[in-house]
C-alpha cells in the first residue's frame, strides 16, 4: 500500500474514531433526558421482593394493586384509596366512584388533600376512589367492570393525556427506567374495528427480563407497541454508536422534542399506525356504556398536566383534543378541566400548582371546587 493511501486509511479511521465518539457523547446526553432507551434499574423499594413474589401477589387481571394491600395504609378493605372525611364509614354506600390513573387518584398529596377527599366533604357522602397510578383508560375500565358491588349514583372517569400511551402496552417498564412489575392487559383492535382483551402476559423472569432487553435474546412481547426496535422508534443504545443515533431519529420521544410538543400528543393523530385514538375513544365509550347499563349516571373529565398547559398557551389547542371531538362525535359528554384551570391559573406560572408531577394541593383543592360545581349544576340536590 502506498504512503498516500495509507494516510488516507488512517484518516478514514480517525473519522470513524471521532464519529463514534460523538456519538457516544450524544447518546449518553439524549439518555439523560430520556430521548435514548435506558436500561431500567432496581428500584429502592420495589413493589414486590423479588419476581416469584410479584407473581403470587398481583392481580390477574389488571396488574396492580395487589389484593394484599387492600386494607392497609393506602387503600381501604375494599380497594379505594384511604377517604380520612368517611374514615369510619369505609362501608358505607357510595354516593360517588371514581375510576382512572394517577390523576384521579391525587398522587403526590396525603390521603386529606386528594381530591376525592375534599369532594367527599363538600358533598357531605362518601366518594369512592378507585383511581390507580400508572393506570389507562383499559385497566380503569376492566375495574369498574368487574367491581359489580359499586353501587355508586355518579361515576366519573378521569382521563389525562399519557392514558393513550398506555393503552398501547402490556409491560409499562418498557416506558420507565425502573423496575416495577408492570405487567398489565390491554384492548386492541380486531380486524372489524371493534375492541378484543389481550390479557396479562404469563412471562417467566427471564422472559420478563428478556422483553425489557436486559438479557438475551431480545424477546418481543406481542401486541406491545414500545419493545426496543418496535414501532415507536425506541432504541438500544450500543455499538455501532452512530447508527443507533441515526435509528433513534424515529423515536417518538425524540420528535416530540424536536417538534416542541408533548411525546404523546402524535398518539392523538387520527389514524395513528398504532390505532391509539381510536381505541382510546372506543375504550371510553365501554367505560360510558356500562355505567348507563348498570343505571348509574357516567361522567368523564379530562386532567391537563404541565405539559398540556404549556403547550395549549404556545398553540391554543388541546394535545388531547381529538379524543374530544372524536367523543362529540359519539355523543358522549365530557368536562374539560384544563379548560378551567388555564381560566384559574391566569398569568401564573403553571409549576406552581403542580407538585411537580401531579396536581399539588392546591390543584386538588381546585378539581374538588370544579367537579362538585358541576354536580350541583347538573344533579342538584337529586
Amino acid at each position: 500500500m502506498s504512503i498516500y493511501l495509507q494516510q488516507h486509511f488512517f484518516l478514514i479511521i480517525f473519522f470513524l474514531l471521532f464519529l463514534e465518539c460523538l456519538a457516544y457523547l450524544v447518546g449518553f446526553i439524549l439518555q439523560k433526558k430520556s430521548l435514548l432507551y435506558q436500561e431500567q434499574a432496581y428500584l429502592s423499594k420495589p413493589p414486590a421482593n423479588s419476581y416469584d413474589e410479584y407473581l403470587s401477589k398481583r392481580d390477574e387481571l389488571l396488574g396492580w394493586p395487589y389484593p394484599v394491600q387492600f386494607g392497609g395504609k393506602s387503600f381501604d378493605s375494599t380497594g379505594a384509596r384511604r377517604l380520612p372525611a368517611f374514615e369510619e364509614h369505609q362501608h358505607y354506600p357510595s354516593c360517588i366512584s371514581l375510576y382512572g390513573d394517577s390523576y384521579t387518584m391525587g398522587s403526590d398529596v396525603d390521603h386529606v388533600h386528594a381530591w376525592g377527599n375534599v369532594l367527599s366533604q363538600l358533598l357531605g357522602c362518601r366518594v369512592a376512589n378507585f383511581g390507580m397510578n400508572g393506570y389507562g383508560v383499559d385497566q380503569a375500565y376492566l375495574r369498574f367492570k368487574r367491581h359489580k358491588k359499586d353501587q355508586s349514583k355518579i361515576v366519573i372517569l378521569g382521563h389525562s393525556s399519557v392514558d393513550i400511551i398506555r393503552n398501547l402496552g402490556r409491560n409499562l417498564d418498557l416506558l420507565s427506567s425502573r423496575l416495577n412489575y408492570a405487567l398489565k392487559p390491554r384492548f386492541i383492535l380486531n380486524a372489524q374495528g371493534q375492541l378484543e382483551f389481550v390479557k396479562m402476559p404469563q412471562l417467566s423472569e427471564m422472559e420478563y427480563h428478556q422483553v425489557l432487553g436486559l438479557k438475551s435474546p431480545q424477546l418481543i412481547l406481542e401486541h406491545d407497541n414500545f419493545y426496543p426496535g418496535g414501532p415507536t422508534g425506541i432504541t438500544k443504545f450500543r455499538f455501532p454508536y452512530t447508527y443507533s443515533i441515526l435509528k433513534n431519529m424515529g423515536n417518538f420521544h425524540l420528535r416530540a422534542k424536536l417538534a416542541g410538543r408533548p411525546n404523546y400528543a402524535e398518539f392523538y393523530r387520527p389514524n395513528h399506525p398504532s390505532g391509539s385514538l381510536e381505541i382510546a375513544t372506543k375504550l371510553i365509550k365501554h367505560f360510558y356504556d356500562e355505567v348507563l347499563r348498570r343505571k348509574q349516571h357516567p361522567v368523564i373529565v379530562f386532567f391537563a398536566n404541565q405539559s398540556d398547559m404549556l403547550f395549549y398557551r404556545k398553540v391554543q389547542r388541546w394535545s388531547y383534543q381529538n379524543l374530544m371531538d372524536a367523543l362529540e362525535i359519539n355523543n358522549i359528554p365530557y368536562l374539560n378541566f384544563g379548560s378551567y384551570l388555564i381560566e384559574y391559573m391566569g398569568d401564573r406560572n403553571v409549576n406552581e400548582i403542580f407538585t411537580p408531577g401531579h396536581y399539588n394541593e392546591e390543584g386538588n383543592r381546585e378539581v374538588a371546587k370544579f367537579m362538585y360545581q358541576h354536580l350541583k349544576n347538573r344533579f342538584g340536590s337529586e
